[in-house]
């Protein structure tokens, strides 16, 4: 007899312990987190106005790019090409499925490689400034002396020296 209680305690524990055992509902829902925004951007180095963008949003489904120039994209992974050199403003929108969203922006500021180039070619202008502090800008009738006619002349800065081509 003494088995046949054994036996009979042994199953009631086993059926208490088995049936409080049971996952409760609200871990059966998947847990959604919020979305975080995050980009890169690197221009192109043969065409300065070409910009690739690189998505590091976490925990997001859909994205919504705003590129500062009243152009906007919805790819992951963008490349933009600007009209012309500027600072402009990048504005990233990740969202996930339950509709929350995060938003991330960044400066991106383009100048033109060439354009000092083009300075001194003189395809906008041919003025050039001179100017070397403590030099005598006067000529005299004495060439080792350029400043006797006028002592004590020197470019201060004050006045700069202009040349035109």
């Amino acid at each position: 007899m003494n088995f046949y209680r054994m036996f009979l305690m042994i199953g009631a524990v086993a059926l208490i312990v088995f049936s409080s055992c049971k996952k409760d509902e609200e871990d059966d829902a998947p847990v959604t987190q919020n979305p975080i925004a995050s980009f890169q951007f690197e221009a192109s180095t043969t065409n300065y106005l070409e910009v690739t963008f690189t998505n590091f949003s976490q925990n997001a489904t859909s994205y919504s790019w705003s590129f500062g120039d009243g152009e906007t994209s919805t790819e992951e992974n963008p490349v933009h090409v600007y009209a012309a050199a500027g600072d402009y403003t990048i504005e990233l929108t990740a969202s996930n499925s339950a509709g929350t969203s995060a938003t991330f922006s960044g400066e991106v500021s383009l100048d033109d490689p060439n354009s000092a180039l083009r300075l001194l070619a003189g395809e906008s202008s041919k003025t050039w400034k001179l100017f070397r502090e403590g030099v005598s800008m006067s000529l005299g009738e004495n060439a080792e002396s350029p400043a006797g006619w006028w002592e004590g002349l020197q470019n201060t800065g004050a006045r700069p020296c202009l040349y035109y081509q």
